[in-house]
């Protein structure tokens, strides 16, 4: 028997009842004891899935900015700000950038990480490997059309900016204090145990809408 005993969370995260767990789970007071007791099988399995939808803290602040400089040229910038704690390290960044389908050139430049045109697709592959916490980072990227019919509703019609990233903290606030182990048929006691935790968010559907500026 597995006893995962005074998790920490934000008062919001179960309100709603929105959350599974294991079926192995022999109870669950997620209360003010805050204990969770199961029977573990083999291998890596997933104890608990929750989904939150108020009060997420957003790790980063996406900054789309279009200009048009002629008929048939514009400018894109990129802000992305890092708003979490100073002390902790994002990873496995990556942006995906559309552009119009009848781009000619793309001159790119970025503060850090790589960019990348990608004509197939019609994109811009943007990836930073590491990234701290209150950080601030640009891309620019200067775009020469093959024709000369911009207009500020092609762009409203663009798929919008997707982004991916790790993070190694639970953005939802949920954390474990203490892990109780007990089997008491193998002679294991909760001292013979080896316990670490290691926590990780990753996103999901991460979207920002474009912002035109003339």
């Amino acid at each position: 028997m597995t006893n995962l005993d005074h998790l920490m969370w934000k008062p919001d995260v179960f309100a709603n009842e929105d959350f599974q767990f294991h079926p192995w789970v022999t109870s669950a007071n997620l209360g003010q004891e805050k204990i969770i007791d199961f029977m573990p099988p083999d291998g890596n399995f997933e104890l608990l899935r929750y989904r939150i939808t108020e009060n997420v803290h957003i790790p980063f602040q996406i900054a789309p900015v279009i200009r048009a400089i002629s008929q048939n040229r514009i400018d894109i910038l990129i802000t992305v700000k890092s708003v979490f704690k100073p002390s902790r390290l994002s990873q496995k960044i990556k942006l995906q950038i559309p552009i119009p389908p009848h781009t000619k050139n793309v001159l790119l430049s970025c503060s850090k990480g790589m960019a990348k045109h990608k004509a197939d697709n019609n994109t811009i592959t943007w990836k930073i490997k590491r990234m701290g916490g209150m950080k601030e980072t640009q891309l620019r990227a200067k775009i020469e059309l093959s024709d000369d019919n911009y207009s500020d509703m092609a762009w409203a019609e663009l798929p919008v900016l997707m982004m991916n990233f790790e993070l190694p903290f639970a953005l939802s606030g949920i954390k474990m204090i203490k892990l109780n182990v007990c089997e008491p048929n193998l002679k294991i006691s909760n001292g013979d145990v080896i316990k670490w935790v290691r926590y990780m968010s990753i996103a999901g559907v991460y979207e920002i809408k474009y912002k035109t500026v003339s």
